[in-house]
């Protein structure tokens, strides 16, 4: 099986889609890691970690890519790192992880003819009106909507099909699920 790697913008249901084909379609969740501070207890989309425990691994080389964010928190700028371990294996259970664009383009490499790049479409106001309805500042979802236009060209360029994310959760399946068969 090849492994599904989901990027888009934020807020365009990367984490429901994840949770809906881990919870009923027998995908394996491969969590990408961070050291940004959880959105709440709950908080389950990654691998938190700790700037010393990030960097210990940036040393040991063990991450396949990576990537630094400048974010507008309510206390000031604070920088946040997402990346992803080279301990990703091809494994005959169907697996799935989100990755931001250039650590989708980095694990794709990585992987090779092993995995499928689907990019996940959603408009930008139906993705403001999602960040803000989970807790995310007005200034913070625009700023980063914003970022996000730099990179949405370049992941529809290289993603291997492009799913529409502004319907039912379950159309979204349907076709995640069709083209990854398609494509494996």
């Amino acid at each position: 099986n090849k492994v599904l790697i989901l990027m888009s913008g934020m807020a365009s249901g990367k984490s429901s889609i994840i949770k809906e084909l881990v919870k009923n379609h027998g995908f394996e969740e491969i969590k990408y890691m961070t050291t940004r501070p959880k959105r709440n207890e709950n908080d389950s989309d990654y691998i938190f970690l700790t700037d010393d425990e990030f960097y210990k691994d940036i040393e040991k080389g063990k991450h396949i890519a990576w990537q630094k964010y400048f974010v507008n928190t309510k206390d000031g700028k604070a920088l946040w790192k997402y990346y992803q371990q080279k301990t990703i294996k091809v494994k005959p259970k169907p697996q799935v992880i989100q990755v931001p664009y250039i650590g989708a383009v980095e694990v794709a490499k990585y992987l090779g003819d092993d995995c499928i790049l689907m990019y996940l479409d959603c408009p930008e106001e139906i993705r403001r009106e999602r960040a803000i309805k989970r807790g995310d500042r007005v200034e913070e979802a625009d700023r980063r909507i914003k970022d996000d236009r730099r990179y949405i060209k370049k992941s529809e360029s290289v993603a291997d099909v492009i799913i529409p994310t502004d319907r039912k959760l379950e159309e979204v399946i349907e076709d995640i699920i069709s083209n990854y068969e398609l494509m494996s």
